[in-house]
C-alpha cells in the first residue's frame, strides 16, 4: 500500500488487511502479538538497533 500524498510504500498490507490476519491466526489458537511501530516499511537499515530488538525479542518467547 502507498501513500497516497507520497507514493511512499506504508507497508506490505493494509491495517484492515493486517487486522484480518490477526483475527484468522488467532481464531487457530495460535498466539499473536502486535507491536505498533513508528518506523519505514524497511526498519532494518534506517533503525537497525530497533529492529534487532524486535527480533530478539521475539526470539525469546519462542519454545
Amino acid at each position: 500500500m502507498t501513500d497516497p500524498d507520497t507514493g511512499q510504500l506504508m507497508g506490505a498490507m493494509t491495517d484492515l488487511q493486517a487486522a484480518q490476519a490477526r483475527r484468522l491466526l488467532e481464531s487457530t489458537g495460535q498466539p499473536v502479538t502486535f507491536a505498533p511501530l513508528d518506523a519505514p516499511h524497511t526498519m532494518h537499515e534506517p533503525m537497525a538497533q530497533q529492529y534487532v530488538d524486535m527480533i530478539t525479542g521475539w526470539i525469546k518467547t519462542l519454545p
